[in-house]
């Protein structure tokens, strides 16, 4: 046992630093989670889709926000060729390249329950400065372990613990369910983890929900699966609701492409311009919109669609349309 540091009351009553989310409403850094279902319930699919998301900085299923930052990916199941041919797929889904800060191992034998490789799971996230680790799956990097048994269960999930709190790296564990279709195993798993979640798979639906959340409200949320030939995407079920002039912005910058504040504004349709403006404020605050020039006294503001925003254009088919209002108000 390491000598351990002692804390007064006073150290509580000074500012704290914010509980930063990694991805908005889901996992927060310097978490532990598990994520556990059945075989086959698109687990790693789902996972490999948020790493990307993370590592680009997009928003994963086009609602939960990201920060940016760099991702590792301890495959112990898939196997290298599996997984390479599952990340390109999912690589091309999101249109990302090669420079993706998207790092990962495969069948390196990794035995957490073993402090040699508890530190260099360490040395991997520190050294790499990471900000999301995921592992697949719990049964492969505890080989042996009696997953009933806290005295085998415990000091991995403590060793797990201390790594995401040194490095505030967010660590989710790939884990399957036991046949009464609850996660596999001691309780020592639940009661070290900040986020316990269960997914299930229907046809090509996965529904995620919260069994445990320590920093965010409980939930429940599913999502699509796209499988093509030589790509992967997933889609929330749940369809964003646009205000009409948000839906205006979006159309006319999908058709015209980077534009001025002031075009936008007057050539608004079915709503005023100052509804107009509103909503480009909103859309960037939502991550659908980027301001593409410098601010600064008297400068005008120019604005694109960011990935988010042309994805919903796409799935919408939303260029304008004139006159497109006049059309589809009943339907908003």
């Amino acid at each position: 046992m390491n000598k351990p540091q002692l804390h007064l009351a006073a150290e509580a009553l000074a500012p704290q630093p914010p509980i930063i989310e990694v991805v908005q409403g889901l996992i927060s850094e310097g978490s532990v989670s598990v994520i556990a279902g059945e075989g086959g319930d698109g687990k790693t699919w789902s996972l490999l889709d948020l790493g990307v998301c993370v590592a680009a900085g997009d928003s994963w299923l086009q609602t939960r926000k990201t920060i940016q930052g760099n991702v590792l990916f301890v495959d112990e199941e898939s196997g290298l060729t599996r997984f390479n041919l599952r990340l390109q797929k999912v690589m091309n889904g999101h249109g990302v390249d090669a420079s993706l800060p998207f790092f990962y191992t495969s069948l390196s034998l990794f035995n957490l329950m073993k402090k040699a490789d508890l530190q260099e799971l360490e040395n991997l996230i520190g050294g790499y400065s990471i900000k999301l680790t995921v592992i697949d799956a719990f049964m492969d990097v505890t080989p042996g372990a009696d997953e009933n048994a806290v005295k085998d269960i415990a000091p991995v999930m403590q060793g797990l613990r201390r790594i995401a709190e040194k490095t505030k790296c967010a660590i989710m564990i790939i884990h399957h369910n036991n046949k009464a279709g609850s996660y596999r195993g001691s309780t020592a798993i639940k009661g070290a983890v900040d986020n316990l979640i269960s997914v299930k798979k229907t046809g090509d639906v996965v529904t995620f929900r919260s069994e445990k959340v320590r920093d965010t409200e409980p939930f429940e949320f599913s999502a699509k699966m796209h499988f093509e030939t030589d790509k992967f995407t997933m889609g929330s079920t749940q369809q964003i609701k646009f205000g009409i002039a948000q839906e205006y912005v979006i159309r006319f910058i999908g058709k015209n492409g980077n534009s001025a504040m002031s075009d936008i504004k007057a050539n608004a349709v079915g709503c005023q311009p100052d509804a107009a403006r509103v909503a480009i404020t909103g859309l960037v605050k939502l991550g659908f919109l980027m301001r593409t020039n410098p601010g600064g006294p008297g400068a005008e503001g120019f604005y694109d669609l960011t990935d988010d925003g042309k994805l919903i254009a796409l799935e919408r088919n939303w260029p304008l349309n004139d006159p497109w209002f006049a059309a589809d108000h009943a339907n908003l």
